[in-house]
């Protein structure tokens, strides 16, 4: 322990210190502290198309659009195979709503890897948005056949699935998504409303609790299990009900 004292309150020019501390706070969820350290990072290597990357997706959870951006195409300038950095654009350009804009760079970006299951996913998720939902799927279905552990690409199949009426095909992607990662919260709060369509309130009832147990603020399953229980959709659930007390 005093021998990390002294190495983290002494003078660093290691490019490698400081890429390792930002790893660390990014882990812990401190943005700035981590930015800091790539800049660090930056200011070593400035040709670091990694690290520029990782700093534009920083400053796109800050919502800071302009400098996420900023990162992102110095990246692509320095390296325009770079995959990473085309995708980190695509996903700030989902995020600010350039839904059009997200679909032709991640279509790009595909172009770099058709075998990389991110971009599909990613790709799918813009045409979601869209109201694209056959495109969807199709782009959702590729993730999961190049990366079968992928729960997230489960998660957006069962979305669409809603989206296109399918509650039933829906349950089985959601089912797939939890059984991949059990904590996975959206994805209990949706397939609590695959069940609720299909009239089965005991199954829905049980994943809404679920879901509320991992995050008790979801709005969505607190309404639907309110108004599963015969309360108003503001009322607390009765503490008697709920798996999380």
């Amino acid at each position: 322990m005093d021998r990390l004292r002294q190495v983290l309150a002494g003078k660093h020019e290691s490019a490698l210190f400081h890429r390792r501390m930002a790893q660390i706070y990014e882990q812990l969820g401190a943005w700035n502290e981590a930015a800091a350290h790539y800049q660090e990072v930056l200011a070593l290597e400035p040709g670091d198309v990694e690290t520029l990357v990782r700093l534009g997706v920083l400053y796109l959870y800050e919502e800071d659009f302009l400098q996420a951006m900023a990162y992102l195409a110095r990246a692509v300038e320095l390296n325009p195979e770079y995959l990473p950095a085309h995708l980190g654009q695509g996903l700030a350009y989902l995020v600010r709503g350039s839904v059009d804009t997200a679909i032709l760079k991640l279509k790009w970006a595909l172009t770099l890897d058709p075998q990389n299951p991110v971009s599909h996913n990613l790709l799918g998720l813009a045409l979601m948005k869209r109201g694209r939902f056959l495109e969807a799927m199709e782009s959702f279905r590729r993730a999961t056949e190049l990366a079968p552990g992928y729960a997230q690409a489960y998660y957006h199949l069962g979305r669409v699935s809603l989206s296109l009426g399918n509650a039933r095909g829906a349950i089985g992607f959601l089912r797939k998504a939890i059984e991949i990662h059990s904590d996975y919260q959206q994805a209990w709060s949706y397939l609590g409303e695959a069940y609720l369509r299909l009239g089965q309130k005991a199954e829905a009832e049980e994943a809404l609790t679920r879901a509320l147990k991992i995050y008790p603020a979801d709005p969505m399953a607190r309404a639907r299990l309110a108004s599963l229980r015969g309360a108003e959709p503001g009322e607390e659930p009765e503490e008697g009900c709920r798996e999380n007390g």
